[in-house]
């Protein structure tokens, strides 16, 4: 992938961890952890400072999907966002830098708001947290949706596992209705899959990703998650996407998709997701609780 068009930010806290984020979209293009990359991003992902990058941490805001205001996964993955606050290094070791989007021109012509979004990005040893924080500057309320979408590399989707999704309610993706109950304590997807599941939990971890360990989502204001895989007969219709890297990636999202917010005047909206890779002692720590 030829990525010489962006302009790329880059943490590096030591002993092969880093994470390259392209000022276009605020995209997280690359996270390692002990020199093993854990996002995916096609042979033939385009860079071009135009197109949305499909992959890696995509920001999605403040619509999902077809928009008939704006491109599809609304506007914030196609804006350049500025630097807040440069890298630093806190007293912790870990590597911080804070982002920041505001209303403009461009945004104007699709979404006519006054806003302020600062994305607070930390690499830690083992993680990656992300905080996205919203104010409305409007005289007046407006709506939104959002989301994190997170292309996950994995060696094949077909041994990966996911967990915490139970009690859940599955949405029918194109009219909203919901078809049933989310029962099994696992999800293992075996095809073309497309899913929206209302009301997970605040844990999520999936099986089996690169070097052998598992990676676990934390979340919280982040109420639905959805999973995706196009599998091999799509992945071959893909202009973006090599037809051999079906079983490569999961696609796990998770935001405000079912019932879109509202946000007052002068009023905040924050979510926090963190991602995170266990071995085999750190998996031996980690459960996942309902209540």
């Amino acid at each position: 992938m030829d990525m010489k068009t962006l302009d790329c930010i880059y943490l590096d806290r030591g002993e092969n961890i880093q994470c390259t984020i392209s000022r276009f979209g605020a995209n997280i293009i690359s996270w390692v952890v002990h020199g093993v990359e854990q996002l995916f991003c096609s042979r033939k992902t385009v860079y071009d400072n135009l197109k949305a990058i499909n992959g890696g941490i995509m920001l999605i805001f403040p619509n999902y999907g077809y928009w008939s205001l704006g491109p599809s996964n609304g506007f914030a993955n196609l804006m350049n966002w500025k630097i807040y606050k440069d890298p630093v290094k806190l007293p912790t070791g870990d590597i911080q830098v804070i982002l920041e989007l505001e209303q403009c021109q461009v945004s104007d012509t699709i979404w006519n708001f006054s806003f302020n979004i600062r994305y607070t990005i930390t690499l830690l040893e083992k993680e990656i947290e992300l905080d996205f924080s919203i104010t409305n500057l409007s005289p007046y309320s407006f709506y939104f949706e959002f989301l994190f979408s997170n292309h996950i590399r994995v060696p094949d989707i077909r041994n990966c596992k996911i967990q915490g999704l139970e009690n859940s309610r599955i949405m029918g993706h194109t009219n909203g209705i919901y078809m049933h109950k989310q029962e099994e304590d696992e999800v293992e997807i075996d095809g073309e899959y497309l899913k929206v599941f209302v009301g997970t939990g605040d844990k999520i971890k999936v099986t089996n990703v690169m070097a052998d360990v598992d990676m676990m989502l934390e979340k919280t204001n982040l109420p639905d998650t959805i999973l995706q895989s196009p599998w091999e007969e799509k992945a071959k219709t893909r202009e973006d996407f090599c037809a051999d890297e079906w079983n490569k990636m999961l696609i796990l999202e998770v935001g405000h998709k079912y019932k879109p917010l509202r946000l007052f005047p002068n009023e905040n909206f924050e979510s926090l997701m963190k991602l995170s890779v266990k071995s085999e002692e750190d998996r031996n720590s980690f459960v996942i609780r309902f209540y």
